[in-house]
């Protein structure tokens, strides 16, 4: 081993730190397993200088052309939280040998910053040159940044901005800097909007929807899986990531999982890794891979004997109080060695120029016992405030200034969780109201670094404090500095709206601005404010993690803008954003009625002709059917298809996902043989304009065999799915998320003919699962639902019901008894086992707890009602089965309306009971106007309404009435043939 390099600022135990991290990437190249390293200890001991300085050795590394820059930042104090390299220093025909993602998460207890937002830009920086490093062939790469671009608008942004302020000329809408349409059309023609067929089995069930965040994520883990095959390798550098979002954590946990040659190094406080169960349970599922370096003791291996975040090494402590005073006196540097023993206490100290005035002006420090105990604050936090007592009163004057302007400090509400504010704006109210003490603050502070380590540039214009205690101190002090009589907060903050206006600040920031002082009164105009709520909407409008925060916004803009007189520009655009974020986030029948009032706005807007309007309704359509209308949504599919058709031509991508669309929702009515037709012809032209590797083909070819399945030709469907399958994993690779699904459709598929084999096939997916995602993962759960399912169903009886269990078993004990996730694989448990001796007894006790904690007319309350009526009928519990159904029916009137499908069942259900308890003209009069509702509401050929009519024959039948049962069999079979086709098991039933 060479000699050890102790630097002034590290000590022995964070240098040998450093050392064992550079050491552990090398085997992760080498091996290709993934590590965790967390840094745990509290702040000021070091573990981002740790950090860094691991990026340095890794940057010092022989690599010919240099790409990375030397060092990530200054290591001075303000400039310590910066974790990303600078781009654009790289040398002529350098490439990156790995890739550094660094992230910090800062948080002022109530507002998480999404880091995962800030760390996506990145990619737009460095992907293209990853991208070259990788040396995989074109078509990968393509699909690498190309998927991130078209989905995300992450690597294109601002050619997509350019793009769209070109349009915006041209449709000739007016705008401010940074306002209009601008950002919205980059939303829509980046092809963001959700073009994914329904998922019956969602729609019909009662698990929750998918969020754009869950797929930005999946997205991105998947992307960054492809590094890990081209043997590309990662260093996530993560600061403070217990203050991380869900979206961070919930890829940090994907790609440490699935991913290859990759080294994640968080920063933590004590303690707070096991208060996160995301980070706690990842911790459990790595095992030995994932390394907990805690403060006060020895990192353990594989690092070196000695290295750690233990107390700091005299020696190293000495040599920070002699970096500051050369000539430091050796009993008082003594002394502040056995005080401070965490370099970050130690560097406040020795920093603050009242300290050097009083102790030291001459660098031959000298502080009596008796100051040190009484003088020196021993927290951080208290020598925060010491620090702020001592910086001039110039400076205190213009950092109180900051504190009142960042938006969280303007309105807790709007303001909640930003905590910038930008530096030309605070120059031009400082200017403005005189505010200036003496002429020795000037803008040199704010030049390039903050002089006294309280401000971190975030970019050109835009500030933030170093620390929060920093900010909660400016902020508290403020109120004494500015001084209610000569500067009250009125007076500031008016001055901030009049800057703020005049476009003195980056459009995003100054929308939140405008925002905030509109909520505390200080800007009224409607207008203004509605193009200030667009402007943020659209600047979150490519981030997935912030579905949340663009309804808030959207709802904001609804209570208080409803009466203003906003122009129609502004107002579509505001509303095309936020019926964006409804549907991202699962609300899908209010997401269709948002969609379809936009597209009239649209319509009267932009033009019936333009492409927005036409994927308003084709939303509209998609929406529709997600949230279960499926007879509304195939009209609307048809008023689609037949309007893209008309304006973009035949082959346009835009109206073949609308016949797509259509077609699915056929064969959901049941009109599968039409719905063939149509797949066949989107196929077609899919592979002929998109490739037929396209994930738009892929889906073609999928939703295909699920109609050919749905049909009867089970061994065509079964081909299908094999293709489907072998292309994903070609283009995918073998652990790739869609190949394990296109794994389960050919297992259903094959199950569906008899082939029990692919009860193995389901078995691999599940291990697969377990292995890249772990057993708590929901992937992995409905895996083995699936397994279950299909056990119960090819007679392995035994089996199935206890992988069920063990699913109800694992979600009870990470979720809790109560949780929706726990009681969706109850339900899911009993559904499966409808008429054995536990069912009803699984259904009762299901049933009293979703009341408890759902209430009576919830969906899935009113589904376990259902279940359990079923159960009492068969039973021959009539009377209590009728009474159940009836309190089913008037919950559905209630929530759905008369005639929602899952209504007409359940009128369905009591005519059935009627008829069971003999009731029979009372039950042949309800089957009349149940097929008469469901001719209304679905259709005449919908398969439901031949049930209906088959029952009622079924049941004259019974009755004796045979020239009427014969009759309506005789057109029964009439229609069928007609719309199936004589072969079609419908047909042949």
């Amino acid at each position: 081993m060479p000699p050890l390099e102790v630097s002034s600022f590290e000590g022995e135990s964070r240098e040998l730190m450093v050392r064992g991290l550079v050491d552990l990437f090398d085997d992760v190249c080498s091996s290709g397993e993934s590590r965790w390293v967390s840094l745990e200890a509290p702040s000021g001991w070091g573990k981002t200088r740790v950090g860094k300085q691991f990026y340095a050795r890794l940057a010092a590394r022989p690599q010919g052309p240099r790409y990375w820059p030397e060092t990530l930042s200054e290591t001075s104090r303000e400039e310590r939280k910066v974790v990303v390299p600078e781009f654009g220093s790289r040398d002529p025909d350098s490439l990156p040998k790995y890739f550094w993602w660094g992230m910090s998460c800062w948080d002022d207890g109530n507002s998480k910053t999404p880091a995962l937002r800030l760390g996506l830009a990145q990619w737009e920086n460095h992907g293209p040159f990853v991208s070259i490093a990788c040396k995989r062939s074109r078509r990968l790469r393509d699909k690498f940044f190309e998927k991130l671009r078209d989905e995300k608008g992450a690597l294109a942004k601002e050619s997509a901005k350019e793009a769209a302020t070109q349009a915006a000329k041209e449709l000739g809408i007016a705008t401010l800097p940074g306002f209009g349409l601008g950002v919205l059309l980059t939303r829509l023609t980046t092809g963001a909007f959700q073009t994914h067929r329904a998922d019956k089995r969602l729609v019909s069930g009662a698990s929750r929807p998918e969020t754009s965040e869950t797929r930005l994520v999946e997205n991105l883990v998947n992307d960054m899986c492809q590094l890990g095959k081209a043997k590309f390798p990662v260093v996530m550098f993560v600061e403070d990531v217990h203050h991380a979002d869900d979206a961070l954590l919930e890829a940090l946990g994907a790609l440490l999982r699935r991913m290859s040659r990759l080294l994640v190094v968080t920063t933590a406080w004590p303690g707070r890794i096991d208060r996160i169960p995301p980070l706690s349970r990842l911790a459990r599922d790595l095992g030995d891979r994932a390394l907990r370096v805690r403060h006060l003791r020895p990192a353990g291996a594989p690092f070196p004997a000695k290295a750690g975040l233990m107390e700091l090494e005299r020696d190293a402590c000495k040599a920070i109080v002699y970096e500051h005073y050369p000539l430091a006196d050796p009993e008082t540097v003594a002394l502040l060695v056995d005080r401070y023993r965490n370099p970050g206490a130690l560097d406040v100290v020795c920093d603050m120029d009242g300290y050097k005035e009083q102790f030291g002006e001459r660098g031959d420090l000298y502080i009596s016992p008796d100051d040190v105990d009484n003088t020196l604050p021993f927290a951080t936090d208290d020598l925060y405030r010491k620090y702020w007592e001592q910086l001039p009163k110039e400076v205190q004057l213009r950092y109180a200034v900051a504190a009142a302007i960042t938006p969280a400090a303007i309105s807790r509400d709007e303001g909640a969780g930003h905590h910038t504010w930008s530096g030309p704006v605070l120059d031009d109210v400082v200017d403005g109201l005189n505010l200036r003490a003496a002429e020795q603050l000037s803008s040199a502070i704010e030049a390039t670094t903050d002089a006294y380590g309280w401000v971190t540039h975030v970019d050109e214009y835009l500030r933030r404090w170093s620390e929060i205690d920093q900010h909660h101190i400016a902020t508290d002090a403020g109120k004494t500095v500015l001084g209610q009589k000569s500067t009250p907060r009125e007076r500031i903050l008016n001055k901030v709206a009049e800057v703020v206006l005049r476009g003195a600040s980056p459009s995003a920031h100054a929308a939140r601005t405008v925002i905030a002082l509109h909520a505390e009164s200080f800007i009224t105009d409607g207008t203004t404010v509605a193009k200030a709520i667009a402007v943020a909407l659209g600047d979150l409008g490519h981030d997935d993690t912030a579905v949340r925060e663009r309804i808030r916004l959207y709802e904001h803009y609804l209570r208080v803008l409803a009466d203003a007189n906003i122009d129609a520009e502004t107002d579509l655009e505001v509303r095309f954003n936020a019926t964006d974020a409804i549907a991202a986030s699962g609300r899908h029948a209010h997401a269709a009625e948002a969609y379809s009032d936009l597209h009239a706005r649209a319509s009267r807007v932009l033009g019936a002709d333009h492409r927005l309007t036409l994927r308003s309704l084709y939303n509209f359509a998609v929406n529709l059917q997600e949230s279960g209308q499926d007879h509304w949504a195939l009209d609307a599919f048809q008023w689609a298809c037949s309007e893209s058709a008309a304006k973009l031509g035949e082959d346009d991508r835009d109206t073949l996902n609308a016949r797509a669309g259509l077609a699915g929702a056929m064969a959901i009515e049941g009109r599968t043989k039409e719905a063939i037709e149509i797949f066949e012809q989107v196929l077609e032209a899919r592979v002929r304009e998109l490739g037929r590797d396209h994930p738009d083909t892929l889906a073609s070819r999928r939703s295909l065999a699920e109609a050919l399945e749905s049909a009867g030709r089970g061994k065509e469907a079964i081909e299908m799915f094999q293709q489907v399958l072998d292309k994903r994993v070609r283009v995918l690779g073998e652990d790739h998320p869609e190949t394990l699904n296109a794994r389960i459709d050919l297992a259903e598929a094959m199950l569906g003919t008899g082939r029990l084999e692919a009860i193995d096939l389901l078995e691999q997916v599940v291990a697969e699962r377990r292995k890249l995602l772990g057993d708590d993962h929901p992937d992995t759960w409905e895996a083995r639902d699936r397994l279950a399912e299909s056990m119960l169903h090819s007679g392995r009886w035994d089996q199935g019901v206890a992988v069920f269990q063990q699913v109800v078993d694992d979600r009870r004990n990470l979720l809790g008894d109560d949780h929706p996730d726990t009681l969706e694989a109850r339900y899911r448990l009993a559904h499966n086992t409808l008429g054995t001796d536990r069912s009803g007894a699984r259904l009762e006790q299901l049933l009293e707890d979703r009341v408890r904690v759902l209430g009576e007319d919830h969906p899935d309350t009113l589904t376990t009602r259902y279940d359990l009526g079923v159960v009492w009928q068969v039973t021959d519990r009539l009377p209590e089965a009728l009474e159940m159904f009836k309190q089913v029916r008037d919950g559905r009137v209630r929530v759905l309306g008369e005639n929602h499908p899952d209504t007409l069942k359940a009128r369905h259900r009591i005519a059935m009971v009627l008829g069971n308890m003999g009731e029979i003209d009372e039950a042949v009069e309800q089957y009349k106007q149940l097929i008469s509702d469901s001719a209304d509401v679905l259709g005449e050929d919908h398969f439901e309404t031949f049930e209906l009519r088959n029952w009622l024959s079924d049941l004259l039948k019974d009755e004796g009435r045979f020239n009427e049962a014969v009759d309506m069999s005789r057109q029964e079979l009439e229609r069928r043939t007609e719309t199936f086709g004589e072969r079609h098991p419908h047909t042949l039933e």
